[in-house]
């Protein structure tokens, strides 16, 4: 038996879930981003690699982190937009 709950709730419920996916989505490509980082700090410290590939490295890293924060942001303005318009209709009725 299903719990019969109002639209706005409802909007506002999926809405808490979606962003504590984002934010666990963001937290694991962040680490991601910090083990690279912490993995050519010691390349580095040990003098493993040239320092062409020490640059390269350290792009991928800004580029992961970047790419994560505009993909965070992204995902929480179109959720933000749904919710706004789930609202609209729920409220429209």
């Amino acid at each position: 038996m299903a719990i019969k709950v109002p639209p706005t709730i409802g909007a506002a419920i999926a809405l808490l879930i979606q962003m504590f996916v984002g934010a666990a989505i963001f937290s694991c490509v962040t680490l991601i981003a910090v083990a690279l980082h912490l993995l050519l700090e010691f390349v580095h410290a040990r003098h493993f690699l040239p320092e062409f590939a020490e640059w390269g490295g350290s792009a991928l890293e800004f580029l992961v982190w970047a790419a994560d924060v505009l993909c965070f942001a992204l995902f929480i303005i179109v959720e933000a937009i749904k919710f706004c318009l789930r609202m609209w209709e729920a409220l429209k009725d």
